[in-house]
């Protein structure tokens, strides 16, 4: 009987005695590898080739432990796979997940209004594309999640057009600017360009909301020593449809959109046509915090 009580205290001793091979990542992000001799208080041997480091439990981050094949070999895949899986994706458990550490976004945009409706069309003198322009924009945007987010944008532009009655010779001039402001709640996926840490992404996105519209618009006819002057204004609401990208490295943020505004004047000021239909490409530059 005494004989089979020390064979089992033995074989205890043995077990909890025996190396294990592993790695032991510490609080403050070390990696030691190497053989390990797990202790009663939680505590932690570690074997390596400059001797035994014993390492307190509260330290320790995780532990991962290879496992043994049947012929005795220690297989060390498993742990380079589990590092190399938490260096990629940025947290502990090695698994794909995203997340947008600066979520809000402030951006200033360059742009060309390209009027497609007929609402300006002014007949055989000048024609709704003649009032084309440059567009300077600003938005704000807020993304919730990596897929779910909304954009607060405005926007000025302006555009001329001079032409001469014929056959009386008389020079006229039309301006008209535009200030836009819209909502957009869209859709988009963020995807990661390094570590998550580094808040590096490129984020594609779609969206759709309301707008609304202001427009000025003045002429002056010269004829002779007398010039003649008239203005109009008008507002529309619509609809602004957006789909492009957003390249997020860090606090920095360059973005491409484009736009397709579509607005009605609902004054009836306009003389042809309520259209004031547009698109918009973009270029932007701006900050994420």
């Amino acid at each position: 009987m005494s004989s089979k009580l020390w064979l089992s205290l033995a074989l205890a001793l043995g077990l909890s005695g025996r190396l294990l091979a592993g790695a032991v990542m510490l609080e403050d992000g070390t990696m030691l590898s190497g053989e390990l001799k797990k202790q009663d208080n939680g505590d932690v041997i570690v074997v390596t080739g400059a001797g035994e480091l014993r390492v307190a439990k509260d330290k320790i981050k995780s532990v991962v432990e290879d496992s043994t094949t049947s012929s005795g070999v220690v297989e060390n895949s498993y742990v380079g796979q589990v590092q190399a899986r938490r260096q990629k994706y940025g947290n502990e458990d090695g698994l794909p997940r995203t997340s947008l550490l600066l979520s809000r976004q402030v951006s200033f945009s360059l742009g060309m209004l390209n009027y497609s409706g007929d609402g300006l069309n002014l007949g055989r003198y000048a024609s709704t594309s003649d009032f084309n322009g440059l567009h300077y924009g600003l938005a704000l945007a807020n993304n919730f999640n990596d897929i779910v987010g909304w954009e607060l944008w405005t926007g000025y532009s302006q555009g001329e057009k001079g032409f001469t009655f014929t056959p009386t010779g008389d020079a006229a001039r039309a301006t008209i600017q535009r200030v836009d402001i819209g909502f957009t709640p869209r859709l988009q996926k963020a995807i990661p360009l390094g570590a998550v840490e580094q808040n590096m992404h490129i984020i594609p996105h779609i969206g759709m909301g309301p707008m609304f519209t202001y427009l000025t618009g003045s002429s002056y006819l010269i004829r002779g020593n007398n010039i003649d002057s008239e203005s109009i204004s008008s507002s529309a609401i619509g609809f602004g449809l957006v789909a492009g990208a957003d390249l997020q490295l860090g606090p920095a943020l360059i973005g491409v959109k484009f736009r397709y505004l579509l607005s009605y004047d609902v004054t009836g000021s306009l003389p042809n046509s309520s259209n004031l239909s547009a698109t918009l490409p973009q270029f932007s530059l701006g900050w994420a915090f």
